[in-house]
């Protein structure tokens, strides 16, 4: 009698341990195989990128769009114009900001585009080069002097700022994008010269050159600090 009763103690104690343990053992199990899971999808989304890339040349061709700039008529997929068009619908599709660092810029096409995205509230910032800056036909004194716009330049004038690239809504992994290259936004650039421009929405692209960016903010005095 007293066996059986210490048989049942013990069945009720591997009952109540096994209630207590096995959900909890299971748990254990379930978590690790989610977090491997997890892993496996991180490294997956690693491996494909699904950034994109697009590449735009100016090559001699290019040298027959002088009008067509002038008047704004495209002459098919190659021509300036088109090229031109492209840059300004990314700066168009700005919704937040636009961080510009550029040696040169005398397009007026470009200017209306920054102005217009002024207009509408992002926050535009722009870093040039202190000799361009000063030169008759440069946009970006006008945009400082004229509309109060953001502008910095490094403080050594012996020292080219020739940068030339543009991110656009860095703060939106959704929407972020940026363009850079050899170009500078003038005629002289379009329709002269060799150039290329690269625009992606490349995530590790886009943080380095904000953060480059951002350095470079933080280091030049604002414009008003000189006497142009």
């Amino acid at each position: 009698m007293v066996h059986k009763m210490h048989l049942k103690v013990i069945c009720k104690i591997v009952t109540a341990v096994s209630v207590a343990v096995i959900p909890a053992i299971i748990n254990y199990f379930v978590k690790r195989r989610y977090k491997k899971k997890l892993k496996e999808l991180k490294l997956r989304k690693n491996k494909f990128d699904n950034s994109y890339y697009h590449c735009i040349f100016w090559t001699m061709e290019n040298t027959k769009c002088r009008e067509h700039m002038l008047n704004s008529i495209e002459c098919g997929n190659n021509c300036s114009v088109t090229y031109l068009e492209t840059i300004i619908r990314l700066l168009s599709s700005s919704k937040l900001s636009i961080a510009l660092c550029m040696y040169h810029l005398t397009l007026k096409q470009i200017t209306d585009a920054l102005i217009e995205a002024n207009n509408r509230g992002v926050n535009v910032r722009i870093i040039t080069d202190a000799i361009t800056f000063k030169m008759q036909h440069s946009k970006l004194k006008f945009l400082q002097k004229k509309l109060g716009f953001d502008v910095r330049v490094p403080p050594n004038e012996d020292t080219f700022m020739h940068h030339k690239f543009c991110v656009i809504d860095a703060e939106d992994l959704d929407l972020h994008k940026m363009f850079l290259g050899s170009l500078n936004l003038t005629l002289q650039g379009c329709v002269n010269n060799f150039e290329f421009v690269i625009i992606t929405n490349n995530s590790h692209m886009i943080t380095s050159y904000k953060d480059e960016f951002d350095l470079l903010w933080k280091t030049f005095p604002d414009i008003y600090a000189y006497n142009f």
